[in-house]
């Protein structure tokens, strides 16, 4: 018999590996395994531990091998850290977030031109306003709201509420203010940091962690979040002052942030880990690399020499990655809560349990008082969003999508995507063209158009092509050139003619294909470069009810002033670019009925 002992090493379970050792033994051991069967003999006890070893860990080397993948992986913990490594972040659950309104009462006052008009005086600003539903979810609101910034001019934003019951002339307005809120609570928690050390971990005390406000330190430094620690920059947003700063309210900038921090979440306990940088240096201009001289290779004149150890600390004490707060004490505001409870349903947010108001001196004490006591808000719509965390299914295919889209631009479809998701505070994005201008840049000619504060389809302002330019350079690879160009918006008039059936009432026909017809030309439907399909249009008109034909159908250009109102400039020939009943627009324009109720449609009945 051959003295090479044969061994498996695929045995999995508790079974396979007692009938293995018996196996082995009766081959190699026949005279000592003739008690193998006696399960009280001294050699069964043998098999049977060495196979309950033997079956712990293979299941620990199984378990671990599973967990090594993360379309196999079970654990939670597990999943999330191999997520991370796809770039994607689990983040806990979610709060419910929209919109609120909130109404503020003034007293009226004579203008300077003997017109009424709300006394702007009494227009406070509130801060750290928090609300509460009817089942006692606190929600706070995002931003200030401040009456001061309200449009007197807008029926949406001021009305009349009171009257003078001899003259009829005002006394008081409303102004009203939509600000976004939020579900959670603001909490502080402190640290005291002593001793320098690298990739500083703090364990938050409180779970459900939605968001980390702020955290400061004793020196008065803040640090900010950032996705990873080798981010050096993110957004900011300034207040813009210009003329346009209805439409584009804040300027985007980028900040540099030495001071950062990552935050990770444990997805079995729910707290939340802030994960700071190695860097040493306490001084925002200390150097991002080390001096050069102090890690050089010491030759001493010699040509030749052996690899020597570096230190890796000696690289891991810089700004790279950014600094770590030592001796000094932190400051955390953090908002918590979230889940599905804290969805609300229209009308529930009304309970208003704090705010700070900010007023000037000097005003009448009674009409003060008043105007506080009338500060009231409710939801006009569901305030949804809320969910719980993630569960392992949902991670993996997040983490699979977000890995095969890298955070960069490189289709149509990447640019169109990035630039819909720029908050709205820096101008509201309408539609986007990409086109490729084949420079030796690769670069990108990028048509945009935009809507205003009052949803009308406008050519982006400056301020706003300044914010989309930054938000975009930090999803294109450098140097790639991008101009960003105004769309062109070609303003269309739409006349038909229908012969009606016979007894039908020919007003309520009429109305029907009209309703049709302004559907149809919804502009937030169109894209750029959209033909206009006149049998798309005849058939729509000829299923109406009582429409018996269409003797006519027309579609014309408007621009510039027309009949007492105002479209677009662009001037656009619809008879030289109609071909086969098809009306071809140009590459980086939209057609718009800009007064479908008033002035563009018009239709006749027969």
């Amino acid at each position: 018999m051959d003295d090479k002992k044969v061994i498996k090493y695929l045995n999995l379970t508790h079974p396979d590996f007692v009938k293995s050792l018996q196996d082995w033994s009766k081959i190699y051991f026949p005279k000592e395994s003739k008690n193998l069967q006696n399960k009280a003999s001294s050699g069964r006890h043998f098999i049977e531990v060495s196979s309950f070893i033997g079956d712990v860990l293979s299941f620990h080397m199984e378990d671990r091998f599973k967990n090594s993948n993360l379309k196999t992986a079970t654990d939670p913990r597990a999943v999330v850290n191999l997520s991370e490594a796809h770039g994607y972040k689990f983040r806990g659950p979610s709060a419910a977030r929209g919109p609120e309104s909130f109404y503020l009462e003034v007293p009226a006052k004579t203008g300077s031109l003997g017109n009424d008009q709300p006394n702007m005086d009494y227009a406070f600003n509130f801060k750290n306003v928090q609300l509460q539903n009817n089942n006692g979810i606190f929600f706070e609101a995002l931003e200030d709201v401040d009456f001061s910034e309200t449009n007197t001019s807008s029926s949406a934003e001021c009305l009349v509420s009171k009257r003078d019951q001899s003259s009829g002339r005002p006394t008081h307005y409303v102004l009203k203010k939509n600000v976004e809120v939020m579900a959670g609570r603001t909490v502080t928690e402190t640290f005291v940091i002593a001793s320098y050390k690298p990739f500083r971990e703090i364990q938050l005390a409180n779970k459900n962690v939605l968001d980390v406000i702020s955290v400061k330190d004793s020196e008065g430094n803040e640090w900010f979040e950032v996705d990873f620690l080798a981010q050096e920059a993110i957004f900011e947003g300034v207040k813009n002052n210009g003329s346009d700063s209805a439409n584009v309210p804040y300027m985007l900038k980028i900040k540099t942030v030495p001071r950062r921090f990552v935050k990770k979440v444990d997805p079995v306990t729910g707290q939340t880990r802030l994960i700071f940088g190695s860097g040493k240096g306490t001084e925002i201009g200390d150097s991002v690399v080390p001096d050069v001289s102090m890690l050089a290779l010491d030759l001493k004149g010699k040509l030749t020499f052996s690899p020597s150890s570096i230190d890796p600390q000696n690289f891991l004490k810089t700004r790279s990655l950014g600094l770590a707060p030592y001796e000094t004490t932190l400051t955390i505001q953090v908002r918590t809560g979230g889940g599905r409870i804290s969805n609300t349903g229209e009308g529930s947010l009304t309970n208003i349990v704090s705010r700070a108001a900010v007023f000037n001196s000097g005003l009448v004490v009674s009409d003060l008082n008043n105007t506080l006591g009338s500060f009231t808000a409710r939801n006009l719509a569901p305030i949804e969003g809320g969910d719980e965390a993630e569960d392992i299914d949902t991670i993996k295919k997040h983490a699979a999508a977000f890995f095969a889209a890298q955070s960069r631009i490189n289709t149509k479809e990447d640019y169109i995507a990035r630039s819909l998701s720029i908050p709205s505070k820096f101008g509201n994005v309408f539609r986007v063209y990409p086109v490729n201008n084949c420079d030796r840049n690769g670069g990108v000619q990028l048509y945009v158009l935009a809507k205003n504060k009052a949803g009308q389809v406008v050519a982006p302002s400056l301020d706003f092509k300044k914010n989309l330019r930054i938000y975009l350079s930090f999803f294109t690879r450098m140097g790639q050139g991008l101009d960003i160009i105004d769309g062109k918006i070609i303003n269309i008039g739409i006349e038909y003619s229908i012969l009606v059936e016979s007894g039908m009432n020919k007003s309520k026909v009429k109305f029907e294909t009209l309703l049709k017809v302004k559907e149809y030309f919804n502009i937030n439907k169109w894209q750029l470069n959209q033909p206009i399909v006149i049998d798309e249009i005849f058939c729509l008109i000829k299923n109406t009810l009582g429409v018996v034909s269409i003797p006519e159908l027309k579609v014309t250009n408007k621009n510039n002033e027309m009949n007492g109102v105002t479209y677009s400039s662009f001037a656009y020939d619809v008879k030289t670019n109609t071909r086969n009943k098809i009306v071809f627009g140009v590459p980086d324009g939209i057609f718009e009925v800009k007064f479908p109720d008033s002035h563009d449609i018009k239709v006749s009945a027969i």
